[in-house]
């Protein structure tokens, strides 16, 4: 007759599973180089990627500032002079020439 496992009990085979997922598991953790093991953050070995995704969305957010700057600089340096004058009772912007 068979005996039951006890549930703290593992067999061969679990314990070689877990053996080898803990190996692949510290595999991606640490880096070899000869003789040192370093240790490196899962997330920085794609830090290039990150980058590149970062700086992609920085353009897109600077854009809106970019376009409003080269507004500013043609209307202060514009060899035609657009003056913006404010008017404060009437709150609109009147474009004088």
């Amino acid at each position: 007759m068979a005996r039951r496992r006890k549930k703290t009990q593992v067999t061969r085979r679990h314990k070689y599973l877990k053996i080898a997922a803990r190996r692949r598991k510290k595999a991606q953790v640490t880096r070899r180089h000869k003789y040192l093991k370093i240790a490196v953050k899962l997330h920085s070995r794609r830090f290039g990627d990150l980058e590149r995704a970062r700086a992609h969305a920085m353009i897109y957010q600077m854009l809106p500032l970019v376009l409003f700057v080269f507004m500013v600089h043609d209307l202060l340096f514009c060899p035609t002079l657009l003056v913006v004058v404010f008017c404060k009772n009437l709150l609109s912007l009147s474009w004088v020439v």
